[in-house]
C-alpha cells in the first residue's frame, strides 16, 4: 500500500466516522424506539355517579399515575390521536356525554 492510498483510506475512514457520529443521534427521533406502552381499558373511579349530575354539571376526572386517555375528538392540544391527563364529562338532556377541559 502506498502513501497517498493510505492517506485516502485514513481520510475516507474519518469522513464516515465523522458522518456516523453526526447521524445517529437524529435518527432516533426520524424513528423512534417502540414503547412498552400498550393500549388498555381502564376503570375510572368518580366522586359521585352520572346518575346524580344534574342537567349542565360537569365531572372532572384524572387519568390514574403515568397513563393517559387517548382522544377520540377535540381541538387545540386535545386534538384526536394526542394524549390527555385529564377531562370532564356533562350531563345534557340526552344523558351524559363526554367533553374535553
Amino acid at each position: 500500500m502506498t502513501r497517498r492510498n493510505f492517506i485516502i483510506w485514513y481520510l475516507a475512514g474519518l469522513l464516515s466516522a465523522t458522518v456516523v457520529a453526526a447521524v445517529a443521534p437524529v435518527l432516533v427521533f426520524i424513528y423512534p424506539l417502540r414503547g412498552s406502552a400498550k393500549k388498555r381499558d381502564l376503570m375510572i373511579k368518580l366522586d359521585r355517579p352520572l346518575s346524580d349530575v344534574q342537567d349542565g354539571e360537569a365531572i372532572k376526572f384524572e387519568s390514574p399515575r403515568d397513563t393517559g386517555f387517548v382522544m377520540k375528538d377535540g381541538g387545540g392540544d386535545n386534538a384526536p390521536g394526542k394524549i390527555a391527563f385529564g377531562a370532564t364529562s356533562e350531563r345534557r338532556r340526552a344523558g351524559p356525554s363526554p367533553c374535553l377541559p
